[in-house]
This record gives structure tokens, C-alpha cells and sequence, in this order.
């Protein structure tokens, strides 16, 4: 397709149904990343099992704020579904124990073992209100995106009523059907304590949302057809990319497992297995291919702002890479590194099927 045929194609404005469908798929977008952004504080808080149950908390809709309110006490309402902290003798110890209530009653003056049940989906049974409130930003942003995934399928429907495209309805639903995986995901990532493995694969269903949305975004655009070589350099620098991200998610179980285990912090780097060689070598491949893909495209004309943006976001990702290795993991860049990340794979994936060359750009804006 020549760039004249591109112009005529878009003489012909979008219909105001399909700006609205373009819109929510950029609300999707923003809500995705801002739950991305609440999954990285909430790792690197270290606050994942603050809610130790799913969807609830502590079987409340609003998580408690005081250790009160998950402890038992006499002439105290509960209803069923709600959880304390009660210490349970075992093997002559005493253990705390999650305990759920069966149904709704009031507390006697001593405590009745028949009106409650142990939760036994895992036994961590610890109360931090800070952790629990990080925990509940991020489920209450993971629910929230819920609202304009279904507002996009409704535009989608009305789309294809309407016989003005199917394609905007098969993405749609794809993102609704992939949103309710992520969101299973997380569940069988509470219920399972964190098991080693299934963060990164939570993780790598988040990316795959995230590409979904920006085929959804790109419906009905003419795309940009890069030259062979960099079309190609493009495809490898973003799958690239995303491997990149699983292998730092593994990185991070890693890094939980030493914490686990009583490592000190400026421990963790001379303690972590081989993956974390191969996340520095593949650190150092990204950012090549990145860099020689940019180089390419400003030489041919072809960088517009986005291209830019990219490069800017490698900066991010790679040098939050290195104060984290050379500073012992300072909490506080452990999410810039991976929302940076995260947008950077987004991105590049939005250059290869959206275009970024100015040309293309201005033609976007008719």
C-alpha cells in the first residue's frame, strides 16, 4: 500500500460509534497499566498476601484497618464468609490459624469452635493493614477495569449490529475473556501462598491482555509498513522484550524466596540463582536491538514521538535496572522498573501493528 492509498483509505472519518469504541479501548489501556502499577508496588511492598482470601478480604468487602477487627472478642457480630486470626494449638504450639465463619451470629462470653471453619487454602494467617490496603488498591483497580472492558463489548455489539465491522467485536470479547483469566490467575495466586511459577505466568497473562487491547485499539487504522529490515528488527525486539519481562518476574520469585529465608537485602544479589545472569544478558539484548531499531528509524526519517518515547523507556527500564542491582534492591524502583517494562513491550508492540513514523501519526489525527 503506497502512502497516497493510505491518505484516501483515511478520507473517509471513523464513525462516531467507532471514535467511542477507540475510547474506551484507550480507558481499557490506562486502567491496565495503573493495575500493573499497583501489582508492582504491591510486590515490591511486599504486601501479596494481604488479602489471604479472593474476592473478599478477610471476608469483608472493605478490608479491616485494626487488628481488632479480625481477632475474636466476646458480644462481637461476624457474618458468614468473615475471617479472624485465632491461635490453634498443634503439636503443643500454639499456631495462628485463619478461621471463617460458618454463619451470621453474635460472640457468647467464650469461644465456640462449631461456629467456625479453618480456611484451608494455605496457612498464612498474618494481619498488616498496610499490606492488606495495598492489596485491596490493587483488587479494587483490577475490578474497576471490569467497566470499560464491558462498555467496549456493548460499542463492539452495536458496531456489528450496525454492519459497521466485526473485528471490533471479536477483540472486545477476546479482552473480556482474557481479563476474567488474569483475574483467575490472581485468585490461584493468593490461594496458593505465591507458589513459585505463578506470578510469572499472571504476569505474562497480563502482557497478553495488553496486547489484545492495542489490536483493539488498532481496528480499523491503516497500518504503517515498515521496510523488511526494520519491520523484522521491530517483531524480534519486542518478543524479545517479553520474554525479557517473564525471566524478571522469575528474577523477583527468586528474590521473594531469599527474603523468605532470612537473606539480607544487600545479600540478594551475590545470592540469586542463574536466571539472574541470563535477565542481565538478555537486559543487555533488549536494549541493543531497542537501540539499533531507533537508530534505523531516525536515519530513514522514520522516528516520530513515539519512537522517541520507546528509547525514553528503555533509559527508564535499564538504569531502574541498575540502581536496583548496584543499591540492594531499594524498594521504590522495583515498580518503575517494571511499569517501564511494561509499557516499553507495549509500545513497541503498538509501533509494529499502529505505526510511528510521523507520517503515519498525522495521518492517525484525520
Amino acid at each position: 500500500m503506497t502512502e497516497s492509498d493510505s491518505f484516501q483509505l483515511l478520507q473517509h472519518k471513523p464513525s462516531r460509534l467507532m471514535r467511542s469504541y477507540r475510547w474506551a479501548c484507550l480507558v481499557c489501556l490506562v486502567m491496565a497499566y495503573l493495575v500493573v502499577t499497583a501489582g508492582a508496588t504491591v510486590r515490591a511492598s511486599g504486601s501479596g498476601m494481604g488479602c489471604p482470601d479472593w474476592p473478599k478480604c478477610f471476608g469483608y468487602l472493605i478490608p479491616p484497618t485494626e487488628i481488632e477487627q479480625v481477632k475474636w472478642a466476646p458480644g462481637k457480630s461476624f457474618q458468614r464468609g468473615n475471617m479472624i486470626i485465632h491461635p490453634n494449638i498443634e503439636d503443643g504450639a500454639v499456631v495462628d490459624r485463619l478461621l471463617v465463619a460458618r454463619d451470621d451470629f453474635v460472640t457468647g462470653e467464650r469461644f465456640d469452635p462449631s461456629l467456625w471453619t479453618t480456611f484451608d487454602r494455605h496457612d498464612y494467617a498474618i494481619f498488616n493493614p498496610v499490606h492488606t490496603w495495598t492489596e485491596f488498591v490493587n483488587r479494587f483497580l483490577g475490578a474497576l477495569i471490569s467497566i470499560p472492558v464491558m462498555t467496549l463489548v456493548g460499542i463492539g455489539i452495536a458496531l456489528a449490529i450496525r454492519k459497521q465491522g466485526f473485528k471490533p467485536l471479536l477483540w472486545s470479547l477476546l479482552v473480556m475473556v482474557q481479563l476474567g483469566f488474569v483475574g483467575w490467575l490472581g485468585r490461584e495466586v493468593v490461594f496458593g501462598n505465591l507458589t513459585p511459577n505463578s506470578i510469572t505466568v499472571h504476569m505474562l497473562a497480563a502482557c497478553g491482555l495488553i496486547v489484545l487491547m492495542f489490536l483493539a485499539l488498532s481496528t480499523g487504522r491503516v497500518r504503517r509498513q515498515w521496510p523488511r529490515g526494520l519491520g523484522a528488527l521491530l517483531v524480534v525486539s519486542w518478543a524479545v522484550a517479553i520474554i525479557q519481562i517473564g525471566i524478571g518476574t522469575q528474577v523477583r520469585e527468586a528474590v521473594d524466596q531469599l527474603n523468605k529465608s532470612g537473606v539480607a537485602r544487600s545479600d540478594w544479589i551475590i545470592s540469586l540463582p542463574i536466571i539472574y545472569f541470563w535477565h542481565k544478558l538478555m537486559s543487555w539484548l533488549v536494549s541493543g536491538l531497542v537501540i539499533i531499531w531507533f537508530g534505523l528509524a531516525w536515519r530513514k526519517g522514520l522516528a516520530g514521538a513515539l519512537t522517541w518515547i520507546c528509547l525514553g523507556l528503555l533509559v527508564a527500564q535499564a538504569g531502574s535496572g541498575v540502581l536496583l542491582a548496584e543499591f540492594g534492591f531499594p524498594a521504590i524502583f522495583q515498580p518503575v522498573h517494571l511499569v517501564a517494562a511494561m509499557l516499553l513491550g507495549g509500545l513497541l508492540w503498538w509501533s509494529l501493528i499502529g505505526g510511528a513514523s510521523r507520517t503515519v501519526q498525522k495521518e492517525l489525527a484525520d
